[in-house]
């Protein structure tokens, strides 16, 4: 689920996406809308493809700098996390980061199998 705004500010249209979903998209058609968006937000580690003509904000990037303003009137974007910061997004990643290594040890262990030495 992909969606997309465009914004008439500054004298100049702005194209906006934005994921809102898990779902796996369609990889071509995907990177062609970032090619056509100026701003790409998400929650999501977005692929190399994807090269907006301006800010790329995707998971690994919010990591980094937790939230940003953006301001369209001064192409200019400030982030707004600092050392020891605790906001939510962070906070969410953290678990989200953690659930899915707890699930990929479970899916590893559940498919082991024994060694011929311990079978009866």
């Amino acid at each position: 689920d992909v969606c997309t705004i465009r914004l008439d500010r500054y004298g100049r249209s702005w194209r906006i996406l934005a994921t809102r979903s898990r779902h796996v998209l369609p990889w071509r058609s995907f990177v062609a809308l970032c090619a056509e968006a100026d701003i790409v937000i998400s929650d999501r580690r977005l692929p190399k493809g994807c090269m907006p003509r301006w800010i790329k904000a995707d998971r690994a990037f919010l990591e980094q700098t937790g939230g940003l303003s953006i301001h369209l009137d001064g192409q200019t974007v400030q982030t707004t996390r600092n050392a020891g910061d605790e906001h939510p997004w962070i906070m969410a990643a953290n678990a989200a980061r953690a659930a899915d290594a707890a699930a990929y040890a479970a899916r590893k262990t559940q498919y082991r199998r024994n060694s011929p030495a311990s079978l009866p």
